[in-house]
């Protein structure tokens, strides 16, 4: 593990930009797959986006046919794994998705074989084993066909961005594209690239002794292959053009990967956005399907116009995963899904185990943050000891952690509403933002704020904390950092909300130090204090930050940390 990479989790900014010469080579690669890509009779045909049309590629065979046969081994020991693999590969001969490669198999063969593997996913309802194949599979002082693939350009919507639209609306829905990157196609000069091997059926298991192994070849776009995220993403982009006079196509272009979600405040608008929706991506070759609503009405509208809708007969059929989060469709909440991290308990703990249980939780609200803020605060301790990565963790901080451990499944009886606000009337809202510091932490928590005949509500929005830096500040200064997380954090939710404007917008903070410096000309403090204070200047009104007493400011509880009990307790 590279450890400088490591180190810059603590660093107290750690901002990327894009260079001019990374954005010059993104243009050119989205012109060039448009230069590619085809429609004919209903479905999407691209190339493979070499980095250079002159290269030298060996075939792969040896390894791929060497993890076919440790493949064979795992099918003879699980059985249902077997049958299910057999059963993809044959329907996707049947289905045109694969096709047998006309040439004997052996290592003089043209192209490259791919090793291919399953991935088995226990909490899919229907696709439970998934083919997926290593593209960056290669021999010694050799190349993989990913070394010589662009991955493209990133087209994915911004995850928190997404979660954040998702909870606007009164009626919510799911739902995703079935083989979304199979509905692709690959041109034929391109499928030799796509080969892999596979035997002769025997049982339980493949015959590769007696029988010749045979070889296959993609004729749509794989799971495994760096550029097939960028090929899903722009093929869908070019689709939509098409569309741009219909309402849902802005929805449909924040399509995370295959799955499309949008909320709604009523249910006309709902089946507009379902019937549309569906006809386009139909239109593309692609079908939506396994539809979840938080809307009784329209789920009975689905089950009357026989719609392939996610319906529920047992409590434990109530929640779907979106974005990452677990989603109750029927209480319409939302909660971190905290089931990897509970069943890490009694596991040996060490700086690597500890960092790999703080990559597990996914929170990207802040719903757990003053949970979570504590353990992120033990793992910077080790960071101080300079421990190995597997050296045992010492007495004191094994037990703490552990402990926090001990309280993790207790979290999952903390939940957030899922529309921000359960009344449907149009008040404009504002966004108040309050920020706090500790010598450990500091950061900020948003809420909405809504006035309705009379009756003042509030509703969380999002929360943001970062570590002190191991170097350390003082307070008034960590004080300033969490205003600078309040101000790029209000820009941020201005963009993603655009009906607010900036004069609906305030910022709340305990330290008058803090306001003294920010109301003042940044030219007269220091360079630290200086130039933050000039950036929070630029993004925010400074007659709009307000004192707050500390016993009265939400941010203080994400800066120093409480138990899940406590927690559950709070009103958040």
């Amino acid at each position: 593990m590279d450890y400088d990479k490591i180190n810059e989790f603590w660093e107290i900014e750690n901002m990327g930009i894009n260079s001019q010469e990374n954005i010059n080579l993104e243009m050119q690669i989205l012109e060039k797959f448009e230069e590619n890509t085809t429609y004919t009779n209903g479905q999407y045909e691209t190339k493979l986006l070499w980095k250079d049309d002159q290269f030298q590629l060996n075939n792969n065979y040896e390894i791929a046919k060497k993890r076919l046969f440790n493949l064979n081994d795992k099918f003879k020991r699980d059985k249902n794994l077997c049958l299910n693999y057999k059963e993809i590969i044959q329907q996707q001969l049947k289905d045109g998705i694969v096709e047998y490669a006309n040439c004997e198999t052996n290592n003089t063969c043209p192209g490259y074989f791919i090793p291919h593997h399953a991935v088995i996913r226990e909490q899919m309802e229907a696709t439970k084993v998934r083919i997926c194949f290593d593209a960056s599979s290669k021999s010694k002082d050799q190349v993989s066909l990913n070394d010589l693939l662009y991955s493209g350009p990133n087209l994915k919507p911004e995850l928190l961005r997404m979660v954040l639209k998702f909870r606007i609306g009164k009626i919510a829905m799911c739902a995703d594209i079935q083989r979304a990157f199979l509905e692709i196609g690959i041109k034929e000069n391109y499928r030799k690239y796509l080969q892999f091997l596979w035997g002769q059926d025997n049982g339980t298991c493949l015959d590769l002794e007696g029988q010749p192994i045979r070889a296959l070849k993609m004729k749509r776009v794989p799971i495994g292959v760096n550029c097939s995220p960028f090929l899903l993403a722009a093929t869908i982009r070019t689709h939509l053009k098409k569309y741009q006079h219909l309402e849902v196509t802005q929805k449909l272009n924040d399509l995370y990967v295959d799955d499309f979600l949008c909320s709604v405040e009523t249910l006309p608008k709902a089946k507009e956005y379902y019937k549309d929706a569906s006809q386009i991506l139909k239109e593309a070759g692609m079908n939506l399907r396994k539809w979840v609503t938080s809307s009784p009405d329209l789920e009975r509208w689905w089950k009357n116009n026989k719609v392939d809708y996610r319906g529920c007969v047992a409590e434990s059929e109530v929640t779907q995963k979106v974005l990452g989060l677990v989603w109750n469709h029927h209480l319409d909440c939302l909660k971190v899904d905290i089931g990897n991290i509970s069943n890490m308990k009694g596991t040996y703990l060490s700086k690597r185990s500890v960092l790999s249980i703080c990559g597990m939780l996914f929170d990207p609200l802040g719903m757990l943050i003053s949970f979570t803020v504590r353990m992120k605060l033990l793992l910077q301790n080790t960071w101080e000891l300079d421990l190995q990565w597997d050296e045992p963790l010492p007495p004191d901080i094994h037990e703490t952690f552990q402990s926090w451990l001990d309280e993790v499944d207790t979290a999952s009886q903390i939940s957030l509403s899922r529309p921000y606000f359960l009344n449907t009337k149009t008040e404009p809202a504002e966004i108040h933002i309050f920020s706090d510091a500790s010598p450990k932490a500091y950061g900020c928590v948003a809420y909405f704020r809504k006035v309705t005949d009379g009756t003042i509500s509030s509703s969380f929005i999002v929360a943001k904390c970062r570590l002190a830096h191991l170097k350390k500040l003082s307070l008034a200064r960590l004080e300033l950092m969490g205003a600078l997380v309040s101000a790029r954090l209000a820009e941020y939710l201005q963009k993603t909300f655009p009906w607010i404007a900036s004069d609906h917008i305030f910022f709340w903070s305990d330290s008058q130090i803090i306001l003294h410096w920010i109301n003042g000309d940044p030219l007269r403090w220091k360079e630290f204090v200086g130039n933050r204070v000039r950036e929070i200047q630029e993004k925010t009104n400074r007659h709009h930050w307000n004192y707050c007493r500390g016993k009265t400011n939400p941010a203080n509880k994400l800066t120093r940390g409480l138990s899940i009990h406590v927690l559950v307790q709070d009103d958040i």
